[in-house]
Formats: structure tokens, C-alpha cells, sequence
């Protein structure tokens, strides 16, 4: 989303950061007329987050891939970017 439409809409979230368990969560609460499609938006950045961190089988640079193909698939167009590395750098040709 552009930011012109998206930071009105993100500036009625709080979020809480909670440890319990071992783990770190963030709980949101959201307040305002878009609450339900930032809610909607959210889950499914999260889903997609968890799924990339939960996937063992991928690599750290196919992981990276993923998530930058996910951030700008509006501008892809179905172009698939191939994951490289350089020794410590994930790079994408």
C-alpha cells in the first residue's frame, strides 16, 4: 500500500510487546474505521512471516527471496527473483 493511504490507517494501531514462555509476542489492538482491513492485513503478513520462519527445508537466502518477492510482487509481476550469496551478504541478481 502506498503510505499516503496506509499511515492513516496504521496510526490507530497499539501494539504491546509481551514475553511469556520463553517467547516474545506483540499483541495489537486496533480502533477506527479501517480497524477490520488492517486486522485482515496483519493476520496475513503474519501468516506468511510465520510460514518463512517455520520453513526448515529453505535456505536463509531462499528464505530472503520470499520475502522480497512478497514486498514487491506489485511491482514484479510474477517474476520470480533467484536467491544468491556472497559469503555473509544474501544477495538477489
Amino acid at each position: 500500500m502506498e503510505a499516503i493511504t496506509s499511515r492513516p490507517m496504521l496510526q490507530n494501531l497499539v501494539g504491546c510487546l509481551v514475553r511469556s514462555g520463553g517467547k516474545r509476542l506483540i499483541h495489537l489492538s486496533m480502533a477506527g474505521r479501517d480497524a477490520e482491513k488492517v486486522g485482515e492485513i496483519l493476520k496475513e503478513t503474519s501468516t506468511f512471516l510465520e510460514g518463512i520462519l517455520t520453513a526448515t527445508q529453505l535456505k536463509p537466502e531462499e528464505k530472503w527471496a520470499r520475502v522480497l518477492h512478497r514486498a514487491f510482487r506489485k511491482f514484479l509481476k510474477g517474476l520470480q527473483l533467484p536467491p544468491t550469496s556472497d559469503g555473509g551478504q544474501l544477495l538477489l541478481a
